[in-house]
């Protein structure tokens, strides 16, 4: 039983021995290279600049208490096919 948990430890050891080396000759990928980096990176984005929105050139006011206004028993009562469920929260 130690021999085959030996024979399995040193070949778990060996592969992953192998894919190390692998990676450092970028053969597979992962994060070691033996080589240098063959360009700089780009740089990270910046945003463009934004401008300010300008004023309105109307004055912006509340509604009229001309406006129509909903009956209360309309706003009150359920609207069809949503009587079972619960309201939104």
């Amino acid at each position: 039983m130690r021999a085959r948990l030996a024979v399995g430890a040193v070949v778990v050891a060996a592969l992953a021995g192998g894919y190390a080396v692998a990676d450092a000759a970028d053969v597979v990928p992962g994060i070691l290279t033996s080589q240098p980096l063959t360009s700089e990176p780009a740089p990270f984005r910046t945003a463009l600049p934004v401008s300010a929105a300008s004023a309105s050139p109307v004055p912006v006011t509340a509604v009229g208490t001309e406006a129509p206004l909903p009956d209360a028993s309309a706003v009150q009562e359920p609207r069809e096919g949503r009587e079972g469920r619960r309201p939104h929260r």
